[in-house]
């Protein structure tokens, strides 16, 4: 949680000239939480439906990524549409999953809680693509 930042101005020696440089701090808290009984179950429920979510959306643009090298090999198929795998496409993939009857369950939490799930997978692909590792399934311990 960042609460205020300060601006302090440094003088740096460089040859005969003096430089000012801005460098800005951040200053967070932490606080202990104790939740009710009702407050931990929905909490596990967010905490639970944001990793389906992930993991889902993941899933699928691995399925559809198979699919776009699949018929990337076929000789004759001209058109090859490359899947979008950026956060606020994944998005909206989550609303059509979120409409689906099987997975009506999604509506009972917070749906900011969902799109950042989302959000954060699209991240993941950036990083795969700078040159970082593939993202990962979530399990339910460490997420």
């Amino acid at each position: 949680m960042v609460v205020g930042v300060n601006t302090t101005n440094f003088l740096l020696k460089k040859g005969h000239k003096m430089q000012t440089q801005t460098k800005t701090l951040i200053k967070g808290f932490k606080f202990r939480i104790y939740p009710t009984e009702a407050q931990k179950e929905l909490l596990n429920n967010t905490f639970g439906c944001c990793r389906y979510v992930y993991n889902r959306l993941l899933a699928e643009a691995k399925a559809e990524y198979e699919a776009y090298k699949e018929s990337c090999k076929t000789p004759g198929d001209t058109e090859h549409k490359r899947p979008s795998v950026s956060g606020y496409d994944l998005v909206k993939k989550l609303t059509l999953i979120k409409s689906q009857e099987e997975t009506s369950w999604l509506n009972n939490v917070s749906s900011v809680a969902l799109q950042q799930s989302a959000i954060h997978l699209g991240n993941a692909f950036k990083n795969f693509f700078k040159g970082k590792g593939y993202p990962k399934f979530k399990k339910k311990r460490g997420y």
